[in-house]
C-alpha cells in the first residue's frame, strides 16, 4: 500500500505511521523545484517519509524548510533525525517550541508520562536534537518563499499555546496540525467530515481555539489539511463542526469541575469525551464497524482526557 496521497499537483500527504496506517500523515509542498515538509511525525516515521521522497524522486537537497506546526512528538518528533537526513532544510518553529527542538531533554520526559513507556517506544520514540544553527523562531503573518511561492504562517493557539499553521495561497490548501480537529478518512461518509476535538496536555484553551478559526476562515481557503488525517474539501462545514464541538466539550467539562477525587474526574472526562465522539459517529454515519472505530480512538480519547484533566485541575487550583 502505497503512503502518498496527492493533494493536488504539487501537494502530496505522506502516511508517518503513527503507530498504525493512516493515523497522522505530514505534507509535501513544491513551488518550482523547492519543497516543504510541513510537520514530520515522530522519529519513527523517518523511514516512511524517506521513502515516500524517493517514490516522488524528490532530491533531499531540494528541501528547502521543515515546518512541524507545533512541538508535540507526532508533528515534531521526526525534526531532528530528518534534518540530518535533509542537508539544507531549515527548521522553522514557533518560538514557544524552538528550545525543545534544540534540547528534547523535557520534551521526551513529558511525553513519556503522556505516552507512557509501551507507546513511547512503539509507536512514538525519542526526538533527536535539531541543531541550533539551523533552527529559526517563526513571526506571526510571516511569509515563507518557496520557488515562486510564498507560504503565510499564522500562529493558531488553542490546541497548544505554541501551535502555528500555514497557508498556501496558490493552492488554496490550508495545513492546519491539530488545531483544525482530527478526521479520519477511514471513518467519513461521503464528504462529510467527522470531526474529533483533540485537547491534549498541556495548554488546551477552548476561547484561544475559537479565535484561531476564525483567523483561518478569514482567509477562505479551498480546503484544509489535517495531520490527523488529510485533506477536507469543505473547510466551512470543518469550521462550524469545530466551533460547535468546543463549546459542548467546555460545557459539559465544566459540569465536572466540582468533583472532588482526581480519579473519579478523570473517569468522568474520559466517559465524556468518549459520549462526544459517539455522538459524532452516529450524527455522520461513519461507515466504520463500530468496535474498529473503538479501537482507533483509544489514543486519541486518552490523550484528549489526558488534557482536559489538566484543564480542570488548573481551574481547580485558580478558584481555590
Amino acid at each position: 500500500m502505497s503512503n502518498i496521497t496527492p493533494i493536488d499537483n504539487n501537494t502530496y500527504a505522506i502516511d508517518a505511521y503513527y503507530g498504525y496506517p493512516l493515523h497522522a500523515c505530514v505534507y509535501l509542498v513544491e513551488d518550482n523545484g523547492e519543497y516543504a515538509l510541513i510537520d514530520c511525525g515522530t522519529t519513527k516515521s523517518e523511514i516512511y517519509i524517506m521513502g515516500a521522497l524517493a517514490k516522488l524522486g524528490v532530491d533531499p537537497q531540494a528541501v528547502k524548510y521543515i515546518l512541524p506546526t507545533h512541538v508535540h512528538l507526532d508533528h515534531a518528533g521526526g525534526t531532528g533525525v530528518l534534518s540530518k537526513r535533509l542537508p539544507n532544510a531549515k527548521v522553522y518553529v514557533h518560538p514557544y517550541g524552538h528550545r525543545h527542538l534544540i534540547d528534547p531533554t523535557k520534551l521526551n520526559a513529558a511525553s513519556l508520562v503522556i505516552y507512557g513507556e509501551y507507546m513511547m517506544n512503539f509507536a512514538v520514540g525519542k526526538a533527536q536534537p535539531v541543531a541550533a544553527d539551523i533552527c529559526y523562531e517563526l513571526e506571526d503573518n510571516q511569509e515563507l518563499s518557496l520557488g515562486n511561492n510564498k507560504l503565510l504562517v499564522q500562529f493558531t493557539p488553542g490546541h497548544a499555546k505554541h501551535h502555528c499553521s500555514f497557508f498556501d495561497p496558490k493552492s488554496g490548501n490550508y495545513f492546519g496540525g491539530d488545531v483544525l480537529g482530527n478526521s479520519y478518512e477511514s471513518m467519513r461518509s461521503d464528504d462529510k467530515s467527522l470531526m474529533f476535538l483533540c485537547s491534549a496536555p498541556i495548554d488546551y484553551n477552548g476561547e484561544d481555539w475559537h479565535n484561531s478559526l476564525d483567523k483561518i476562515a478569514s482567509l477562505s481557503p479551498k480546503r484544509v489539511c489535517l495531520c490527523h488525517y488529510g485533506a477536507i474539501n469543505n473547510p466551512q462545514s470543518a469550521f462550524e463542526d469545530m466551533h460547535r464541538l468546543i463549546d459542548k466539550n467546555d460545557r459539559l467539562a465544566m459540569d465536572l469541575l466540582d468533583i472532588e477525587d482526581d480519579a473519579a474526574r478523570r473517569k468522568a472526562i474520559e466517559q465524556m469525551i468518549w459520549g462526544l465522539f459517539w455522538d459524532e459517529f452516529a450524527t455522520r454515519k461513519s461507515p466504520m464497524h463500530k468496535e474498529h472505530a473503538e479501537k482507533w480512538m483509544e489514543k486519541d480519547v486518552y490523550i484528549s482526557t489526558e488534557g482536559i484533566a489538566h484543564w480542570l485541575k488548573n481551574l481547580r487550583k485558580n478558584k481555590n
